[in-house]
């Protein structure tokens, strides 16, 4: 059940700091994303947006899983080494 809990708040997290970035993109001109599925998928319009949200939310993903994958090694080795 704890681990249940710990994905869903990732998850949580991951599509709370998309959807912020997005509106930020939208909204206030902050940097994008690479447009890497744009050359996959062809879209325009509302589609092109869509495309960019799930890119977003990708990247997210990738960049909290990294953060959170790190702080669990340092806490496994502070662990083994007896360091608290």
């Amino acid at each position: 059940m704890k681990l249940f809990a710990s994905l869903i708040g990732y998850l949580l997290a991951v599509f709370v700091v998309g959807q912020v970035w997005w509106y930020m993109w939208m909204h206030h001109g902050w940097v994008g994303t690479p447009k890497l599925l744009h050359k996959f998928f062809f879209a325009d319009g509302e589609a092109s947006f869509n495309l960019t949200l799930i890119e977003m939310l990708i990247i997210s993903a990738l960049v909290l899983g990294a953060i959170v994958g790190v702080l669990l090694l340092r806490k496994d080795r502070s662990n083994r080494t007896g360091d608290m």
